[in-house]
C-alpha cells in the first residue's frame, strides 16, 4: 500500500468521496425525519397489525402494546425504506466510482506511469481498494448518523441503535461487494464501462 497514491487518489476523486456519502447521509435524515414526524399523526401499528399473520411473523413483528406503537411502526417503516433503497443506492455508487478507480488510469495513459515508479502491481491495486473501502465504511457512517440525528434530535424518540447499526453495516458491505465486482471487472478488462456493466449485471441478478 502506497500513502502517496492514498493521497493523490483522496484529492483526485474528492467529489464522489466526500458527495456521495453527504448526499445520502441528507437523504437518510430527510426520509426519518418525514416517517418520525408522520408517525405522530398516523398510527403505523395499524398498518402492522392489518398484515396476514404469517408475514408478520416471519419478520418478527408482533404488537407492541399500549405506548409503543408509534415507535415501533416509525422503526419498522423506516427500516423498510433502508433496506428498500440500500441496495441500490450502493449497486450505483459501485458503479460510479470502483471501476474508474483502476480502469481510468489505463484510459487516460497513466496507469504505466504509474507502474514505472517503484509501485508493484499489488500495492497500486492494494491502495485503490483501500480508497474505495474508506468511502464505502463512510456511507455507512452516513446511513447512521442521519437516521439517528432524525430519531433523537428531531423526533425526540429513543434512537434504535441495533436496529440503524444493522443497516448502515449492510449499506456498507454491499457497496464493497458490488465495487468488488466492479474493480475486479475494470482491472481484467481496463474498461471503466465494463466495470459498470458488471456492477449493473449483478445488480439485476439479485433482483
Amino acid at each position: 500500500m502506497s500513502i502517496t497514491l492514498f493521497r493523490w487518489t483522496a484529492r483526485l476523486w474528492r467529489g464522489p468521496a466526500i458527495w456521495w456519502p453527504v448526499g445520502w447521509g441528507l437523504y437518510v435524515l430527510g426520509v426519518g425525519a418525514a416517517i418520525v414526524s408522520i408517525s405522530r399523526t398516523i398510527d403505523f401499528e395499524a398498518y402492522l397489525r392489518a398484515l396476514p399473520p404469517t408475514i408478520a411473523s416471519a419478520f418478527g413483528l408482533q404488537p407492541s402494546g399500549p405506548g409503543g406503537e408509534r415507535y415501533s411502526g416509525a422503526v419498522y417503516v423506516l427500516g423498510a425504506e433502508l433496506f428498500g433503497s440500500a441496495l441500490i443506492i450502493a449497486a450505483i455508487f459501485a458503479m460510479f466510482v470502483a471501476p474508474g478507480l483502476i480502469a481510468r488510469d489505463s484510459e487516460r495513459g497513466t496507469l504505466e506511469t504509474l507502474l514505472a515508479r517503484p509501485l508493484g502491481h499489488r500495492s497500486y491495486a492494494a491502495t485503490r481498494l483501500l480508497f474505495f473501502v474508506s468511502v464505502a465504511v463512510a456511507f455507512g457512517v452516513a446511513t447512521l448518523a442521519g437516521s439517528a440525528a432524525a430519531f433523537g434530535p428531531l423526533g425526540g424518540y429513543e434512537i434504535p441503535w441495533r436496529g440503524l447499526l444493522a443497516c448502515s453495516v449492510l449499506l456498507s458491505l454491499g457497496a464493497l461487494a458490488f465495487g468488488a465486482v466492479g474493480m475486479a471487472v475494470a482491472a481484467i478488462r481496463l474498461s471503466t464501462g465494463a466495470g459498470a456493466a458488471a456492477v449493473a449485471v449483478s445488480l439485476g441478478a439479485m433482483f
